[in-house]
């Protein structure tokens, strides 16, 4: 680990990293930091003034973030956080769980990579029906904005105009200056994309594995979302099928429902997928 740090300083030209953060944590990935001693490591650079911050990005279930921000004394987290979100990954009881501690959240992918900033012309209606037009990218961040647990938020931009987009919206949002009408119309707006949802697959992965090897699970989240947010010719779909463990590999042989807790008819939700996914 000191190694990767003396290099990391080197490729950056500087002799100290204010934020340094242990990277897209999980389950697995943290244990091996553990055994690594990477809080030692942290508390060793802080020490010697190497960093100023030790903080970590996160990529898994709340029981697992809650286990991670628990186990030192953090100074900031990274995690994925919008108003699709808020059940997913750490989610909201992870953001307040962060806050309830004393630990600044930065949010990552606040527009779901995008897809909430261009929505599908019913969501769109939703929004328009406020009396002050904004664009769909406005309502996430601001939606995002208004938890004072929140420090800052991370948004990818392609143009300048987005970017020039981005300084206004965020120099005019405050926490907790929501109005109730505005969270209903997040609230409509998040039910509306569910009502869009094809299938109610939880993604436990209890029909894997498939003997013709079809990501069944990832299929169906595919199919989600392309449902939900419009991704037409999705370069994951495509990459699956080229692995050969796309739906048209299924045989329905009908173990996967005999697993499913969801007591989904999966080969022939398979089928419609592949046809709708083509």
């Amino acid at each position: 680990m000191y190694r990767l740090f003396e290099e990391q300083c080197q490729n950056l030209e500087t002799d100290h990293i204010d934020f340094y953060l242990i990277h897209s944590l999980n389950s697995g990935s943290f244990e091996k930091m553990k055994n690594l001693g990477v809080f030692s490591f942290l508390d060793d650079l802080k020490a010697k003034g190497r960093i100023k911050y030790a903080c970590f990005s996160f990529h898994d279930e709340y029981k697992v973030f809650e286990e991670i921000i628990n186990s030192y004394d953090w100074d900031m987290c990274q995690l994925q956080f919008n108003y699709m979100d808020i059940d997913n990954q750490a989610g909201l009881r992870g953001v307040e769980l962060a806050g309830s501690k004393g630990i600044p959240v930065v949010v990552m992918e606040g527009l779901l990579g995008g897809k909430l900033a261009n929505v599908p012309d019913e969501i769109k209606e939703v929004f328009d029906s406020y009396g002050e037009k904004r664009s769909a990218a406005e309502w996430a961040f601001r939606w995002i904005c208004d938890y004072p647990q929140v420090a800052t938020v991370l948004s990818g931009v392609t143009s300048l105009e987005q970017a020039s987009d981005n300084f206004r919206i965020f120099d005019n949002v405050e926490p907790c200056s929501m109005s109730e009408e505005e969270r209903a119309i997040i609230d409509k707006a998040r039910e509306k994309y569910r009502q869009r949802i094809k299938v109610d697959c939880t993604g436990c992965e209890y029909c894997l594995p498939c003997p013709k090897n079809v990501d069944i699970p990832r299929i169906f989240s595919i199919w989600n979302d392309s449902s939900m947010f419009g991704t037409k010719g999705n370069w994951r779909y495509k990459k699956l099928t080229e692995d050969g463990k796309g739906p048209e590999n299924c045989v329905k042989c009908g173990k996967c429902m005999k697993v499913c807790p969801q007591h989904l008819k999966i080969p022939d939700l398979l089928g419609i997928a592949g046809k709708e996914l083509q």
